[in-house]
């Protein structure tokens, strides 16, 4: 992004033709259709069906509706620009945008982990899955997702100082890189490890 005043961005996208943005902005709208249709397929279903009413699709339910606002921070605006050629930004809209991103974005991180943790105790633990992940601590796993998804978000945006940023964002990207992905990790060799001591072929 180039400012080009105190209160405006002006963002470099595609140095394309009319003809080529078109292309751009039919196949941008096309990526677009297919992922909310997908994500609203899902959660319908999941809304409809009560045999789904269960935790793991609980949480796929709000990953799906993330997916949906995720995508929805981005595309529209590139669509937007590839349609009539206008690359200008107000700050406020570019920092509520940058904002909803991160806080998206950080929420899939811990909510795909709280998934992970969900599929080990149903394998490792099935006598006492239901015990375990209760109702109530589905939801206490989401809004936890969701509370530290946006203080890292409004951490994010919050920073002036650029060396305090750069650290803040190496920090950040252990924290939601490198700590979700091992536990993810952990939580499926668990998963291997319980099955691979199931000594009949049925069983496993």
């Amino acid at each position: 992004m180039n400012i080009t005043s105190e209160t405006e961005f002006h963002i470099f996208t595609f140095s394309t033709s009319e003809n080529e943005s078109i292309i751009i902005l039919t196949f941008v709208l096309l990526i677009y259709l297919v992922i909310l249709s997908g994500n609203l397929l899902v959660t319908s279903l999941i809304s409809l069906d009560h045999r789904l009413h269960t935790p793991m699709y609980f949480f796929l339910y709000i990953l799906s509706t993330l997916d949906i606002m995720y995508v929805s921070t981005t595309l529209p605006k590139l669509m937007y620009i590839c349609h009539t050629g206008d690359h200008n930004v107000s700050y406020t809209s570019c920092m509520a945008q940058l904002y909803l991103y991160l806080f998206f974005g950080d929420t899939e991180c811990f909510l795909l982990t709280s998934m992970a943790g969900d599929r080990y105790v149903a394998v490792c633990f099935p006598l006492r899955y239901s015990l375990i992940m209760s109702k109530q601590v589905c939801v206490l796993l989401a809004f936890s997702a969701l509370f530290m998804a946006l203080l890292k978000a409004l951490m994010n945006v919050s920073y002036y100082d650029t060396l305090s940023l750069k650290t803040f964002l190496i920090v950040d990207s252990i924290i939601l890189g490198v700590i979700p992905s091992c536990m993810i990790l952990a939580s499926y060799i668990g998963i291997i490890y319980s099955i691979l001591k199931i000594k009949s072929p049925g069983g496993r």
